[in-house]
């Protein structure tokens, strides 16, 4: 009885733990199928969410919210960071607000991230096109130190400013030799080729346009340095508009003495130039000088009776002495930064082409004339007006035509005939023949009358200033042309 009882307890047990386990199970496949379905309406949610939050970052980017578009994104890529349209939408954004150089980077990082995704590619292709690059060029002149820019500009679709870090991959390693050069560097931000055009202009130490005309005046930053025929040709010194005007030399009044500057040249803190005194039907002298802008230190360079400039660059001037004892010329070279001179033969200056003047003229057979030579050929002087024209006088027996040449088509205008002397400044021509002084506006052709003066010559021009020779008195008079 007591065994039967015992395994009737056994199956009760037994049918019990089948309930249970059968209990568990299914307690399990619903935790699971719960599970499951949980998971399954949190993707879905996610994916709702994304989906929304796309749709508000797309309009947000098209009505120019950029930084709602910009929040809408990060909250998308903080759950997924491979979302290629939150990316997309995002960089949008950020060119959108100016920010290009963070729209690229993104764009970058993604894409080494992800390969093989086309939409970022498509959009980075996009804005790196939307960008307009003008070739950088520099100026500089001859010795001067040559520094290379970091940052080249462009400019977005909207004419908005972006700076990308440039690498060069050359630089000439001197600058003591005037030319153009193309220098060759790459945009490693987008990996775009550049270049940049350097001029190492030749240093005279005033325009050639000045120098061409016996340089009676000279600019150095604000300030403008002119002989003043009003008070015996010496030099004074202005601020460009006119005030603090300062006389440097002291020249005093003498009968029938004649002095003046010319050849005026700015280096550094330096002027130079050369002086001329002589008397009225008699003899002259003429000297190489120095000074400092401020009119101290005045001292001679040159030891010959005739002695003139040459040429200048930014660390040397060349003069030429004149002894007629001996009938002979001496050629120097003088080192401003040792206040020292020193003989260099003439085919040394010839190679420099110092031998004919600053300006080299050339005649219909190629022959070169002095600068200073008066002549019955006809010869030719050209200077440029800017980089597509040159300007060129035939001259002969001082009447002359004014030309103005194309380099590229060589399409020669003539512009006015029986001239005396040009000069350029801004885009506008100054000259003067036998009743006055005109200029002709290069752009249109405008041609106006500033002063009623006979046979003025030497026109030398400085930021809203000109100055002439009168040759009736061979005084150098001033003209404010802001008052014609």
């Amino acid at each position: 009885m007591k065994r039967k009882e015992s395994i009737n307890e056994a199956e009760t047990e037994k049918t019990k733990r089948k309930t249970i386990l059968k209990n568990s199970k299914f307690l399990l496949v619903t935790a699971l199928l719960l599970l499951v379905l949980a998971a399954s309406i949190l993707i879905n949610l996610s994916k709702i969410t994304t989906f929304y939050y796309i749709k508000r970052a797309e309009i947000t980017v098209n009505s120019k919210n950029y930084d709602a578009a910009i929040n809408y994104c990060d909250k998308i890529l903080k759950t997924s960071d491979k979302d290629s349209k939150a990316i997309v939408l995002k960089a949008k954004a950020l060119e959108g607000k100016n920010d290009i150089i963070g729209a690229i980077k993104l764009l970058n990082d993604s894409i080494s991230k992800f390969k093989g995704e086309e939409s970022l590619k498509l959009q980075l292709d996009d804005v790196i096109n939307s960008l307009k690059f003008n070739q950088e060029s520099i100026n500089i002149y001859e010795g001067q130190s040559l520094v290379m820019p970091s940052k080249i500009k462009a400019h977005t679709s909207d004419n908005k400013e972006v700076e990308l870090d440039v690498k060069w991959f050359a630089k000439p390693l001197s600058t003591d030799i005037a030319g153009t050069y193309i220098l060759g560097g790459n945009l490693e931000l987008i990996n775009k080729p550049v270049e940049c055009k350097l001029d190492i202009i030749k240093f005279t130490g005033n325009t050639e346009g000045n120098i061409n005309n016996k340089s009676n005046m000279v600019r150095k930053d604000s300030s403008i340095y002119f002989v003043n025929g009003e008070d015996n040709n010496n030099i004074y010194k202005m601020n460009i508009d006119g005030t603090e005007k300062k006389k440097l030399t002291d020249i005093k009044n003498e009968n029938n003495l004649i002095t003046t500057f010319y050849n005026l040249r700015l280096i550094d803190d330096g002027l130079l130039g050369t002086k001329l005194t002589g008397y009225i039907n008699s003899d002259y002298n003429t000297e190489v000088f120095r000074m400092d802008t401020n009119g101290a230190g005045y001292k001679v360079i040159s030891q010959g009776k005739y002695s003139d400039i040459l040429d200048v660059n930014n660390k040397k001037v060349f003069y030429k002495e004149y002894y007629p004892d001996s009938s002979t010329d001496k050629y120097f070279e003088y080192d401003i930064a040792n206040d020292k001179s020193a003989d260099i033969d003439h085919e040394y200056l010839k190679s420099r082409n110092l031998n004919t003047g600053e300006i080299s003229i050339t005649n219909p057979r190629d022959k070169m004339l002095a600068k200073y030579i008066q002549t019955t050929e006809k010869y030719e002087y050209s200077f440029m007006l800017n980089d597509k024209d040159i300007n060129y006088n035939y001259f002969s027996n001082h009447s002359g035509e004014l030309h103005k040449k194309d380099i590229s088509t060589k399409e020669d205008k003539l512009i006015e005939k029986n001239i005396l002397c040009a000069n350029i400044l801004n885009n506008k021509i100054y000259f003067s023949n036998n009743d006055g002084i005109y200029v002709i506006d290069e752009v249109s052709s405008s041609k106006k009358k500033l002063l009623d003066i006979k046979d003025a010559t030497d026109i030398n021009l400085c930021d809203g200033y000109l100055t002439y020779r009168d040759t009736s008195t061979n005084y150098i008079k001033l003209l404010d042309l802001k008052t014609k």
